[in-house]
C-alpha cells in the first residue's frame, strides 16, 4: 500500500496560505488530528507489521454500507492518511464511484502497464458517448487483468481549460482531498489525502 502515488504522478506542487484547523480526510478523521485521541477502548490497535510503524488500524469502518477495514497513518504523531481496505466486490466499487461523483473528479486510471488521462480523452473523444465508451472498455479491460487504480480530486472541473490530469489537478485547492483507489489482487483499498497540506508540513 503506497502512500501518495497518485499525487506523486500528478505532480501536486503548490504551495498554499491556510491553516490546517479541522479538514476532514475522511467523516470524524481531520487532518493532523493527534495519535492519542485514537485509543484501544476506542477499538483501535498498532498494526505496525502490516502499514509500518506509524499507523494504526480499526475494523468496522463504513462507507456506502460496505465495511472496511481502516488504516491511519500519521506523521510525527499527526494524522496524515486515512486508507480503507476490503476484499473486492463489484457492486461496493459501483456504489463508491456513483458516491464520490457528487464530490469528487476521476482525472486518471492507471492499469498494469499504461494509464488513461481522462482529461486528455475527453479532448479527443468527438462525443459523450464516445467518451463514456472509451472509459468503459479500459477499465473493463484492467480489471480483468487483476490491477486498476483510480485517481479522484476533489472540487475540480475536468472540462475547465485544462489539457491533461496533471494541470486540472493544480487547480485543485490545498483544502481538496486527493482519493486513490485500488482493485488489485483481489482487494479494493482507498487512501483519502491532502498533497498540498502534505508539502506545505513538509516545507513550511
Amino acid at each position: 500500500m503506497l502512500k501518495h502515488s497518485v499525487s506523486d504522478f500528478l505532480g501536486m506542487c503548490i504551495v498554499c496560505q491556510n491553516t490546517f484547523t479541522e479538514v476532514q480526510l475522511y467523516k470524524e478523521y481531520n487532518y493532523h488530528s493527534l495519535l492519542n485521541q485514537y485509543t484501544d477502548r476506542q477499538g483501535y490497535q498498532r498494526c505496525p507489521e502490516r502499514y509500518g510503524a506509524n499507523a494504526i488500524c480499526a475494523e468496522g469502518v463504513d462507507f456506502t454500507d460496505h465495511g472496511f477495514f481502516a488504516v491511519l497513518f500519521f506523521e510525527d504523531s499527526k494524522l496524515a492518511q486515512v486508507t480503507l481496505a476490503s476484499r473486492y466486490d463489484p457492486d461496493a466499487l459501483a456504489k463508491i464511484k456513483s458516491s464520490l461523483r457528487h464530490s469528487f473528479t476521476m482525472l486518471l486510471m492507471t492499469g498494469s502497464d499504461s494509464n488513461l488521462d481522462l482529461v486528455n480523452l475527453q479532448q479527443k473523444m468527438k462525443s459523450d458517448e464516445e467518451f463514456t465508451a472509451a472509459l468503459m472498455d479500459y477499465e473493463l479491460k484492467e480489471l480483468a487483468s487483476g490491477h486498476l487504480a483510480y485517481a479522484y480530486v476533489e472540487g475540480i472541473n475536468i472540462g475547465s481549460g485544462s489539457v491533461d490530469a496533471i494541470t486540472a489537478s493544480h487547480r485543485a485547492h490545498e483544502n481538496d482531498r486527493q482519493i486513490e483507489m485500488v482493485v488489485s489482487s483481489g482487494l479494493l483499498d482507498l487512501a483519502f489525502f491532502l498533497p498540498k497540506l502534505d508539502q506545505k508540513t513538509d516545507n513550511p
